[in-house]
């Protein structure tokens, strides 16, 4: 006989669906708690970057709140020094030990700001207590000033004779020789002396000038034999020529400009009614030409007549 038996469907098998869910749940439970705690890392290190601003911008109660709300999203015992530095920037002692004391509670031995914070109470507790300034008692209300009595009327005074008016001294005659330098204005001869500065300045660049052309030639001397030149004596001797050039023009400027500032300052001395001033005897009796010499030879000459 053949019994053909029907086996039930196994519970466990719902058992096992229901232990997935669970984990499932469980396991997003834990992803959901640990979010949290990384937003609160965030957000303590938000506040302290804000915090450090405010302190370096000397904003001591913004920085004061921001280091607060760093240690509310993080237990951190370095926030209570941050507010206790704070409060000792403002001068608030009492407050600046009270957290400085909570740090070092809540610090452990081998913390780095330890040492500090235990020199910082020491500093602070040692500062004299802030001066404190009464208020100004309110002044009594003025007291209301009495209106003066008019002054009397004038009282004329008695009819006198009139006196005869008084006769003031004339005054002291004046020279003509000093009536005259009065009127007559002070002579100019400022651009007499800038004419002789200009002649001076002329006549030394002319003599320089001279000078070094009568060096290159006597350098290109040895370097043109039968006046033919190598490259570097002919160098030297047009360097002699162009020099020689600018003393001629320079030497005449300054020859024209000392004549002109003797023609003012004789000006200027006859304008002021005085006796003219001599000229100087240098540019009156004497004369300094440059000279170019056979050869190309340049030099100065002095010609004097006195």
């Amino acid at each position: 006989m053949l019994v053909c038996m029907t086996a039930p469907r196994s519970p466990p098998a719902r058992v096992s669906w229901r232990r997935a869910a669970s984990l499932l749940v469980l396991a997003v439970l834990l992803v959901g708690a640990s979010r949290p705690a990384a937003a609160d890392g965030t957000q303590a290190r938000t506040h302290y970057e804000r915090g450090r601003s405010y302190f370096q911008l000397g904003e001591y109660r913004k920085a004061i709140d921001e280091f607060k709300a760093a240690h509310v999203e993080k237990n951190d015992p370095a926030y209570l020094y941050n507010i206790a530095e704070c409060h000792r920037q403002l001068g608030e002692a009492k407050d600046a030990v009270i957290f400085y004391r909570r740090f070092i509670g809540l610090s452990g031995a081998g913390h780095p700001l330890r040492p500090d914070a235990e020199r910082r109470i020491i500093e602070v507790e040692a500062l004299p207590p802030p001066r404190v300034v009464e208020p100004v008692a309110a002044l009594p209300p003025p007291v209301p000033v009495e209106a003066a009595p008019a002054p009397p009327p004038p009282v004329s005074p008695p009819s006198v004779e009139s006196a005869p008016p008084a006769v003031e001294p004339p005054p002291a005659p004046i020279s003509e020789a000093a009536a005259s330098l009065a009127a007559e204005p002070a002579p100019n001869r400022l651009p007499a002396y800038i004419a002789g500065a200009v002649a001076v300045v002329a006549l030394g660049v002319g003599g320089y000038f001279a000078l070094d052309a009568r060096s290159q030639w006597r350098d290109s001397e040895p370097r043109c034999p039968g006046d033919i030149c190598d490259p570097e004596g002919d160098r030297l001797s047009r360097g002699a020529q162009r020099s020689a050039l600018i003393a001629d023009i320079t030497v005449g400027a300054g020859l024209v400009a000392a004549g002109t500032a003797a023609w003012l300052f004789v000006r200027a001395g006859r304008a002021s009614g005085g006796a003219s001033p001599s000229p100087s005897p240098i540019a009156r009796r004497a004369r300094l030409w440059p000279q170019l010499g056979p050869g190309g030879r340049a030099g100065l000459t002095l010609v004097s007549s006195w």
